[in-house]
């Protein structure tokens, strides 16, 4: 759905009714240093109390704008020297939204949210509305990450290093090419993967991980129990070297001493069957003072590309542990960033090539 340049315009509205006394913002004609051909959408001058102001370059979209369109955006704003860039649009997303204040463009959006900083004269004054987007086109799917195909799609993209075609990375990680297609479709607009001649050319694991934690679930009803290993965690790894189905480690007992965090009160245990597993391992069910919680995974990704720092331990692997500490109570977000900063550092150690 697109609204006018008139309407969007009238947005200058939500600036002016934050302001402080005597100060205003007016729609006026300047003539900024142009490059040929080049004209504004729209200018705006802001003026203080004591004559000081600051000339506005504003660029009007009558289309929701999407992460990946923010460089070229700035890029046209920045064309106008000395001026403060302004984006008006009917919508911006959280990802559009922090692309914008990486590249210093000032935005307002008709679902209350907007962001102007200027520094002579000084002034901020920020909003913030809804991040659904009310004119997304019926029919068309929601832009989710939800689901086990989406999930192992990502596995795949953070796990494997490009440059690689989705055909490529499907075959390197048994990943659905459907899936990695539109999954890689929604992270390209949201500004995370990059394309080239059609081949994905960098990914943003990073990004992408906490792109995912916003729709994943780690704990979902009747996947999961709570138990009591009397004899502590340590007693618990010996016995799951000699157990005979699969499993893998996460959350706080993934880690060891390459991320410093204090030691894993809790452990968190993927296994294909809860029931089976908790009587192999002699575990007593409990819904207080649990120290080991089974979980059967969302998807068999969970037990692909394992992260054996220590063998025989098998812990998932750096991204699935991550996301699943993103989302964990306590201090498993805190945890998450620790991993994070660790997996910056050592991306070598833990992603692979798509051979």
């Amino acid at each position: 759905m697109a609204i006018s340049e008139t309407d969007l315009l009238n947005l200058l509205d939500v600036i002016r009714a934050r302001l402080p006394a005597r100060w205003k913002l007016e729609r006026e004609q300047i003539e900024p240093h142009l490059g040929r051909g080049m004209r504004p959408d729209a200018t705006a001058v802001l003026t203080d109390p004591q004559g000081m102001s600051a000339a506005i370059i504003i660029e009007v979209k009558s289309q929701p704008v999407e992460a990946h369109k923010v460089p070229y955006i700035a890029a046209q704003l920045r064309r106008y020297d000395q001026c403060v860039p302004l984006l008006l649009c009917p919508f911006l997303g959280k990802a559009a939204r922090t692309r914008l204040l990486e590249y210093e463009v000032n935005y307002i959006d008709s679902v209350g949210n907007s962001r102007l900083a200027i520094e002579k004269p000084a002034i901020f004054i920020e909003t913030t509305g809804t991040d659904k987007n009310p004119y997304r086109e019926a029919g068309k799917p929601l832009r989710s990450l939800k689901g086990a195909g989406a999930g192992r799609a990502i596995r795949a993209l953070c796990d494997f290093i490009p440059p690689y075609g989705v055909r490529e990375l499907a075959k390197c990680s048994d990943a659905a090419v459907s899936a990695i297609s539109r999954v890689a479709d929604l992270l390209e607009r949201d500004g995370l993967v990059q394309r080239s001649s059609g081949r994905i050319i960098d990914v943003d694991w990073c990004g992408v991980l906490r792109r995912w934690s916003q729709d994943y679930v780690l704990f979902v009803s009747g996947k999961y129990t709570s138990y009591l290993e009397p004899r502590g965690l340590s007693n618990l790894l010996s016995k799951l070297q000699n157990l005979q189905e699969k499993w893998a480690l996460t959350g706080s007992l993934a880690l060891n001493q390459r991320v410093s965090v204090s030691p894993a009160r809790l452990g968190l245990v993927y296994v294909p069957n809860v029931r089976t597993t908790a009587k192999n391992l002699q575990l007593v069910e409990t819904e207080t003072g649990a120290n080991v919680i089974l979980l059967e995974p969302f998807d068999p990704v969970v037990f692909s590309r394992l992260w054996d720092w220590e063998m025989p331990q098998r812990n998932a692997a750096a991204t699935q542990v991550a996301v699943d500490l993103m989302v964990s109570p306590g201090r498993g977000p805190a945890e998450a960033e620790a991993l994070l900063e660790w997996m910056g550092k050592n991306v070598s150690v833990w992603r692979r090539k798509c051979i």
